[in-house]
C-alpha cells in the first residue's frame, strides 16, 4: 500500500493504527515517544491524511500541500521561546477557530511536554471546546504530572524510537552506500529525516573532526575560542544545504503540478518560506546539540581514563568541563547567538 504513511519506517504498529483511525477521526490525537521517535513526521502525515478525501492517498493536492506545509487547513504551531506560554495558547485558540476551507481543520501542536504549568488550563480549554470539523494532533516526549488531563482527553498513539540498524537499512534501500548510511544513522539521534539529510551532507566527517579536535587545538587565548566557534559555524552551514535544496525542490514540484493543471503558482508562498526558515533554525540548533554531545563524549572518555584517580586534577577538570557543556546545552534551547554561546563555552573550557 502506497500512501502518506508509507515512508514511516520502523513503526509498523503505529502506522497500522494511523491508517485505521483517519476514516473516523477523533477530536484530539496524542503521538508519544522519545527523542528518537518520528513524532513530527508522523503528525504531519496524519494531518495530510485527515484533510485528504481518500484518507491520505499521497497523490492529491491536499496531501502534497499538507506535507509541504502550505495547506490552508493545516496549521503547525511553533514555539517562540523554550516552552508554550499562556500568550502562545491564546493566539493558538484564535487560529484554531478559523472555519476550514475544505473537509477539516487540523492543528498540530508539537512538544506539549514543554507547556508551562500555568498554561495548562488554557490548553485544556482549547481541547475541550473545539470548533466543529476541527482536529488536534499533539506530540510529547514525556508525561509531566500536569499533562495527565490532556492525556485523558486524547487518543494516544505510541511512536517507538528507531534503532540505528533500522535507519541504516532504510537508507541503504534508498540507494545510500553502507558506510555513508551507517555514519548518517550514528549521528541522526534516531531521526530518519535527519539521517537522510546527513547522508547527503558532504561535510559531516569534516565537521565531526573539528569537534573532536577541540581538546587539542583550544588554547587560553580568546582568539582561539573565537576561531573555533567561527570554524564550527561555517561547517554547520554544510548540513543546511541539503535542506535548502529540499525546500527548493518541494516548491518547484508544487509549481509544476499547478502548471500542469493550468493554474497559476501555488498559494501560501509566504507560509512556505516561513516554515522553511523555522526548519533551518531548528536544524542548526540540532546540529550544535549533536556537536556538544560529541564534545562531551570526548571529555567523558578523558574522565574514565582517570577514574582510578578521581581526585586527580585531570579527572576534576574533565568533570568541570562536562558541567560547562551541560549548561551550554540548556542555553542553546533559548534564542542566544550561536557564535556567542560557542565562544563563551570554549573560553570557559580553556580557563578550566
Amino acid at each position: 500500500m502506497s500512501d502518506v504513511f508509507s515512508d514511516l519506517v520502523g513503526v509498523d504498529d503505529a502506522v497500522a493504527v494511523l491508517r485505521g483511525t483517519v476514516r473516523n477521526p477523533v477530536q484530539a490525537y496524542l503521538l508519544t515517544g522519545s527523542s528518537g521517535s518520528p513524532l513530527i513526521d508522523g503528525a504531519r502525515r496524519l494531518a495530510a491524511a485527515l484533510v485528504c478525501a481518500q484518507a491520505g492517498c499521497g497523490r492529491c493536492d491536499d496531501c502534497r500541500q499538507a506535507l509541504a506545509g502550505i495547506h490552508a487547513d493545516v496549521t503547525e504551531f511553533a514555539m517562540e521561546g523554550s516552552n508554550w506560554r499562556v500568550d502562545d495558547i491564546h493566539e493558538m485558540e484564535t487560529l484554531t477557530r478559523r472555519y476550514p476551507l475544505g473537509r477539516r481543520r487540523v492543528n498540530v501542536i508539537p512538544r506539549i511536554d514543554l507547556t508551562s504549568l500555568v498554561s495548562i488550563p488554557a490548553l485544556l480549554k482549547v481541547l475541550e471546546e473545539p470548533p466543529s470539523r476541527s482536529t488536534f494532533i499533539l506530540t510529547t516526549q514525556s508525561f509531566p504530572a500536569h499533562l495527565a488531563t490532556v492525556r485523558s482527553r486524547s487518543f494516544e498513539i505510541r511512536m517507538p524510537a528507531l534503532t540505528l540498524e533500522a535507519i541504516a537499512h532504510a537508507l541503504e534501500r534508498e540507494g545510500i552506500s553502507s558506510p555513508t548510511a551507517r555514519l548518517a544513522a550514528e549521528n541522526s539521534g534516531g531521526d530518519i529525516s535527519r539521517a537522510r539529510l546527513l547522508a547527503n551532507d558532504k561535510g559531516l566527517e569534516a565537521r565531526l573532526a573539528i569537534w573532536r579536535s577541540v581538546p587539542e587545538t583550544l588554547t587560553p587565548r580568546l582568539g582561539s575560542a573565537r576561531g573555533l566557534s567561527t570554524q564550527i559555524l561555517a561547517a554547520v552551514e554544510t548540513v543546511l544545504e541539503p535542506k535548502k535544496a529540499e525546500h527548493k525542490a518541494e516548491w518547484a514540484h508544487l509549481e509544476e503540478l499547478y502548471a500542469q493543471a493550468g493554474m497559476k503558482r501555488p498559494p501560501g508562498k509566504k507560509d512556505f518560506d516561513e516554515k522553511a526558515k523555522r526548519e533551518l533554525r531548528a536544524l542548526t540548533k540540532t546540529e550544535l546539540d549533536f556537536g556538544l554531545a560529541t564534545l562531551a563524549r570526548i571529555y567523558r572518555e578523558s574522565f574514565l581514563g582517570h577514574v582510578e584517580a578521581e581526585a586527580s586534577s585531570k579527572a576534576k577538570r574533565a568533570m568541570d568541563i562536562l558541567a560547562l557543556i551541560d549548561e551550554a546545552h540548556e542555553v542553546l534551547a533559548t534564542n542566544v547567538s550561536a557564535d556567542l554561546l560557542l565562544t563563551t563555552l570554549f573560553a570557559r573550557i580553556a580557563r578550566t
